[in-house]
């Protein structure tokens, strides 16, 4: 839980897409909510949370990233939230695993 009147810091990868961008917005538009950083193809994911240690992650990246970043939030202790889709039942569960030996939901 957070404290009283502490923002969440929000990182959102997969930034300039269609739904990375109304993220972006929302996250713009919320009073408790603060953009700690916006990261997209081509950008430095592990570089940008440990730069701007995020809260929480918000990814609406694509199927062939959203693996990497997952086992990289997860390392960093940043709680993601993911809105990509085509993970596989193995990689879930070998994912799940992983977040619940590091602690990170």
């Amino acid at each position: 839980m957070k404290p009283p009147g502490k923002r969440i810091r929000v990182l959102v990868a997969g930034a300039l897409g269609r739904m990375g961008r109304c993220v972006v917005e929302a996250i713009g538009d919320t009073a408790d909510l603060e953009l700690a950083g916006a990261v997209d193809v081509g950008g430095d994911l592990a570089a940008t949370i440990r730069r701007e240690r995020p809260d929480v992650a918000v990814d609406f990246t694509t199927p062939g990233a959203v693996e990497s970043n997952l086992r990289c939030y997860l390392r960093e202790q940043v709680h993601p939230v993911i809105g990509t889709t085509g993970l596989g039942p193995a990689a879930l569960a070998d994912l799940r695993a992983e977040a619940g030996r590091l602690g990170v939901g």
